[in-house]
């Protein structure tokens, strides 16, 4: 009878010594894995004494890519002016359609295409994060239905979180 208990008592010491070298403890990622482009809205406005620029929210704005896997939908639900895009991870442009007034939705002039020319990079974050996409932007074309011109600040797309890379002057 102790011989029996002595061999249960093993058995349940390896099989427990298993099952806790088992567990993969894997490190935590703090820093933010997707780069995304940042974009800010302004109000041109042609006065007496000259060009007034000025910031400006788009109301109800509603953005969302075409033609690709771009993971991108931003519905503001409400007043906004700076906006996230997640570029391609596959392709070198993305191509988004931006509604400014999601409830002018009927009119065909209520939309404006923008696309951005981009070279990928990959990048090793860390460890704990593994690789991503950076980018680096080449050019910009859009159409002028609502847009007068869309100017490019900051070329190197990254992770930094408070980077602004696109002005979109209506």
């Amino acid at each position: 009878m102790t011989k029996q208990r002595i061999y249960l008592l093993l058995a349940v010491l390896v099989v427990s010594l298993c099952w806790v070298s088992c567990k993969q403890e894997r490190p935590i990622c703090f820093v933010p894995k997707d780069a995304s482009l940042k974009l800010s809205t302004f109000q041109a406005t042609y006065r007496d004494t000259g060009l007034f620029i000025g910031d400006s929210s788009l109301p109800n704005a509603l953005i969302y890519a075409l033609d690709t896997t771009a993971k991108v939908m931003v519905n503001a639900g409400g007043a906004q002016k700076d906006f996230g895009l997640y570029l391609s991870k596959n392709d070198d442009s993305t191509r988004f359609v931006i509604l400014a007034d999601s409830l002018a939705y009927g009119s065909r002039f209520a939309y404006d295409t923008v696309t951005f020319y981009y070279q990928r990079k990959l990048q090793f974050l860390s460890v704990a994060c593994g690789y991503t996409n950076f980018y680096s932007l080449k050019s910009v074309r859009h159409t002028y239905n609502n847009i007068d011109s869309v100017l490019i600040i900051a070329t190197e797309v990254t992770n930094a979180p408070n980077a602004k890379h696109v002005k979109v002057y209506y």
